[in-house]
């Protein structure tokens, strides 16, 4: 079970604008081919994506450690039609987050590409309802 707790839905225009701000730094972060950063803040945009979603359609927070558990959550209780099509997509987003933050490895433009058209795709589906 993942662990949520109630919120004021009017909280999603706070986690809607840290999502825009992220989406915004990944772009200028590509487009000055800072590979790492670009990954590290298309994870941010995705998570902010889905608290906002949360918060508006459900009046929940994800409140678990565990970053995949917003999959299970996006794929399982928001109510779009398209929701476990799009926790794939998220899914591959997260699943780069310890390749870009903790292990003793290189982030490439290939890796920061790769991330950036899952996490661009997801963060325009999540803005198209909000």
């Amino acid at each position: 079970m993942v662990r949520t707790r109630e919120i004021d839905r009017q909280a999603y225009s706070i986690y809607k604008q840290k999502a825009e701000q992220a989406y915004l730094a990944m772009n200028l972060a590509l487009e000055n081919n800072l590979w790492a950063p670009a990954g590290r803040e298309a994870v941010f945009a995705c998570i902010n994506i889905c608290d906002a979603l949360l918060a508006k359609h459900k009046r929940l927070r994800n409140i678990s450690k565990d970053h995949m558990d917003v999959v299970k959550i996006v794929s399982t209780v928001l109510p779009m039609r398209d929701s476990k099509n799009q926790a794939n997509k998220l899914r591959r987003v997260i699943s780069m987050k310890n390749l870009v933050d903790y292990e003793n490895k290189v982030f490439t433009q290939k890796q920061a590409n790769e991330i950036y058209f899952t996490a661009d795709r997801f963060y325009k589906w999540g803005m198209s309802h909000l």
